[in-house]
């Protein structure tokens, strides 16, 4: 578990990790106050727990860049109703399940920029109304729908 007493933010950038468990963040410890995450720049590759992130309901801005991230469980960002920010560039992303993105309801920011999608489909980002800005760029996209 990580203390965070009346912190709202956490920087656990450049840690090298290569897992997280999904007790790290416990839901007596984080107590919803949680509005700031980094994980950026660590060894992070399958991030397949669909609880990792459940008990950070108040979480606004959540940085996963510059890891090496493959794989996202389909229900990953489930409970993060007050996303805004979600940053997934630079990583090795290669296709985007239906469904990840359909609670972000509020995200304004979504970067998917320098990953290896390939084909981008409509549907993907369908519940994104909030959504202005989505950065594609270095990518390898050869198919849109």
């Amino acid at each position: 578990s990580v203390p965070l007493n009346n912190e709202t933010k956490l920087d656990l950038s450049n840690q090298n990790f290569s897992y997280i468990y999904s007790n790290l963040f416990d839901k007596h410890v984080i107590n919803h106050r949680l509005i700031q995450l980094d994980l950026s720049s660590n060894c992070l590759t399958h991030l397949n727990q669909d609880d990792l992130f459940q008990n950070l309901k108040s979480l606004k801005y959540l940085n996963l860049s510059f890891n090496k991230i493959e794989l996202l469980s389909k229900s990953l960002f489930m409970n993060l109703v007050w996303l805004e920010h979600l940053d997934l560039s630079s990583n090795r992303i290669k296709d985007i399940d239906i469904g990840l993105f359909a609670s972000l309801k509020r995200l304004t920011l979504l970067d998917l920029s320098s990953n290896r999608l390939h084909s981008i489909y409509e549907n993907r980002f369908k519940n994104l109304t909030y959504l202005e800005e989505l950065n594609l760029s270095f990518n390898q996209i050869e198919y849109i729908e």
